[in-house]
């Protein structure tokens, strides 16, 4: 007797959810609040496959801020937003058409993601 069972797996790394342009904006904010304005997402894109404390500890060092890495890891993640979900199309309506959810509640939707 076998049992069948249905299994998606997903990357959500860049996939379905574009974190990255928050992670920037996190930084951007935190590094703003010790007076660097020059921080662009050319510069932003050398941190990217790199943990938030590793980040955060070489732009430390980088501007010379004075702050512990415990207190700008808790004012990076207080200025993240929620990522944007990629426009999902017929990978997530062909997933719905079988019976199974799309993690996260991502649907598929038109090319702009709406449901």
């Amino acid at each position: 007797m076998s049992t069948a069972r249905a299994a998606v797996i997903f990357d959500l790394d860049g996939t379905l959810v574009d974190s990255e342009p928050n992670y920037y904006e996190a930084g951007r904010r935190v590094l703003a609040g010790y007076g660097v304005t020059d921080f662009t997402w050319e510069h932003h894109t050398r941190f990217i496959g790199i943990g938030t404390r590793e980040t955060l500890e070489r732009l430390s060092q980088e501007y010379g801020l004075d702050a512990s890495i415990e207190d700008l890891v808790h004012r990076g993640a207080a200025g993240r937003q929620e990522p944007r979900l990629h426009p999902v199309s017929q990978e997530a309506r062909n997933l719905e058409a079988v019976g199974i959810t799309p993690p996260g509640g991502v649907r598929g939707g038109d090319s702009e993601g709406h449901a």
